[in-house]
């Protein structure tokens, strides 16, 4: 139960950056906005022929003949990546601006083969299974810049990303809304029931209304053929993201996880369609954004409460000791959370905490135990939130649950904030104290 499950599996262009950058670096959000902004327009600015010059006509008829791989250049990318990232690794040696290391899971989608072949491009291993993006000779590892060039580069506009002899594309070809991808890769990190998601929540590029682009058979037409196929395709599925989300979030997820599946994809406000180069829509894009999600926009709500799902999930529940008598069977453990202890951050977040409560039912409790008839025991009544250990203040809250023999109640720990109505799982909750036992028995790998 202690295995920070923090993880990130994003794609689109600017999706794989920001994640990128928000996990390998720690840089707060706002200074990676102006960064990506600084990226496109580095990228963007020059083509190699103009948008309404006959040149770009001639660019495209090159990429055709092969004379020419895109429409613009990466060398301005790439140059801004690797002053951004440096030469850090993505997997495992990647470290902090603090020095500190990395221990969020992050995963960005590309392809392979012309766009045919879907990967993953990853900083972690799996428990039984190999991962096939990581090389036996460190040196051939991806770092994190070559990592965001190969989840960027965008059919017609960007040329491949070449590392050891293979081209890699912009994952928008194959999983531009990456929902399921994401889930199979928890199926793979966590297998079977052991640990069941908190919560994914999907980002999309925002709606915007455009002409849809005709479907097209991508695997009909090789070679050169296949590259305009696969740039067509790759448009497409920006369009159909939502498409994607829906059938996902209706159809293919198992139903027991469909309520904690969630999606944020404001309006951007404008009836025309923005093209993937138009870098300078990108202030527009932001204006439109914060009034749709800003306070007193239509969906402030929902931001809110996708946002205290996510810092309920900070807390988790370490199991001290598992007991047993003839009536019960006792689990003693603790209430902590993910944060670097003695952090500015924790006294923020407990400053924003009314209670955590439990209770125990064999209702179903999966949305928050917010059921009629649910009982709730308050937990920290008379005890301490933080204890000094070692001299640093640390989050522990001590809380003991029982279960009859035999019994199959589903126990839940939940956290109130203030100004949120209703109580919100911690991770790892709702669970029968079987899994419980089971799951922090687990070994887990980074």
């Amino acid at each position: 139960m202690r295995e920070p499950r923090q993880w990130r599996l994003t794609k689109n262009l600017e999706g794989g950056i920001v994640s990128l950058g928000l996990a390998m670096t720690q840089h707060p959000i706002e200074k990676l906005m102006a960064q990506f902004a600084l990226f496109a327009e580095n990228t963007f600015r020059s083509p190699r022929a103009t948008r309404f010059d006959p040149g770009k006509i001639l660019t495209a008829i090159g990429i055709f003949l092969k004379f020419n791989s895109s429409l613009y250049s990466a060398q301005p990318l790439e140059d801004a990546f690797s002053k951004h990232f440096g030469s850090k690794s993505l997997f495992g040696p990647a470290m902090t601006d603090g020095e500190y290391p990395v221990t969020t899971r992050v995963a960005v989608t590309s392809a392979t083969n012309f766009g045919q072949t879907p990967c993953i491009i990853s900083n972690y291993n799996y428990p039984n299974l190999v991962n096939a993006g990581r090389q036996e000779d460190l040196d051939l590892d991806m770092t994190v810049s070559q990592a965001a060039r190969a989840t960027s580069a965008a059919p017609w506009y960007l040329p491949p990303f070449i590392k050891n002899k293979v081209d890699y594309w912009d994952g928008a070809v194959s999983a531009n809304c990456p929902a399921r991808t994401a889930y199979l890769e928890t199926q793979k990190l966590w297998p079977g029931d052991s640990a069941p998601i908190d919560m994914l929540l999907s980002i999309g590029t925002g709606t915007q209304n455009g002409e849809k682009p005709p479907r097209t058979n991508r695997n009909s037409t090789p070679g050169a053929w296949g590259f305009l196929a696969t740039a067509k395709n790759m448009l497409e599925r920006q369009v159909d993201s939502k498409e994607g989300w829906n059938e996902f979030r209706n159809v293919s997820s198992p139903t027991t996880i469909r309520d904690r599946l969630h999606r944020l994809d404001p309006p951007l406000g404008t009836d025309k369609k923005i093209e993937l180069d138009d870098y300078k829509k990108i202030d527009d894009m932001i204006e439109a954004v914060e009034q749709h999600l800003g306070p007193g926009g239509p969906g402030r709500g929902d931001l809110l409460s996708i946002a205290n799902r996510l810092i309920a999930n900070v807390f988790f529940f370490e199991r001290k000791e598992v007991k047993e008598n003839v009536e019960y069977k006792i689990v003693d453990g603790y209430i902590k959370c993910r944060f670097e202890h003695g952090n500015l951050a924790v006294r923020k977040l407990l400053q924003k905490v009314t209670g955590f409560f439990y209770t125990a039912s064999f209702q179903n409790i999966q949305d928050g135990g917010n059921a009629v008839g649910v009982v709730w025991s308050r937990i920290e009544e008379g005890q301490p939130v933080t204890v000094m250990t070692h001299g640093v203040e640390v989050v522990r809250i001590p809380h003991t649950m029982r279960e009859p023999i035999g019994g199959g109640r589903q126990h839940l720990i939940a956290v109130e904030f203030k100004g949120f109505e209703g109580k919100i799982p911690i991770s790892g909750f709702p669970c029968t104290l079987p899994d419980l036992i089971h799951r922090s028995s687990q070994k887990w790998l980074q």
